[in-house]
């Protein structure tokens, strides 16, 4: 594959990333504001969904400010390959700090909504801790593997 055809690609797969992120992000915003519109107001259930709201409304901020590819693909000026090997790596960080910007937002709203069967109940407080901990490590493992792969490409990149 030569460097145009990876530069192509790998421009394809971030530009569908983000529309099915910000897709799957505005149905949560749905869901999570009818949550809070048909919560009591001033109850744990009302401000567990307000917090998650915000938290997927900032996630989604951050996904259109600073996560888009930046670039034409089909640009063929002098510096394009160095400057492509840069947007790889700049994906791959910001892949390395999704932990920040992707999951710590939603904590909130998921410790909130979490709050009463955890005062109620030891085994539910240490059950819904490692799950939502569990679902974290994943997800932030997953983003390590796929930021180490964009590190190798933006690499092969400069051999192409």
């Amino acid at each position: 594959m030569t460097g145009e055809e990876k530069i192509s690609k790998f421009t394809k797969v971030i530009r569908s990333r983000n529309r099915r992120e910000l897709a799957v992000g505005a149905g949560l915003l749905v869901v999570f504001g009818y949550m809070a519109a048909s919560a009591e107001p001033g109850t744990v259930p009302s401000y567990g969904s307000i917090a998650l709201f915000l938290g997927v409304a900032s996630v989604l901020a951050f996904l259109l400010l600073a996560c888009g590819v930046r670039g034409d693909p089909e640009s063929r000026s002098p510096g394009d390959l160095e400057r492509w090997q840069g947007e790889y790596r700049r994906h791959a960080r910001l892949l390395r700090l999704a932990p920040l910007w992707y999951e710590l937002p939603l904590l909130p709203g998921m410790a909130i909504l979490a709050y009463p069967g955890c005062r109620a109940s030891v085994p539910f407080a240490v059950s819904a801790m490692a799950v939502i901990a569990g679902a974290f490590a994943v997800v932030a493992w997953l983003n390590l593997r796929a930021a180490r792969r964009l590190e190798q490409q933006a690499e092969d990149l400069a051999r192409s």
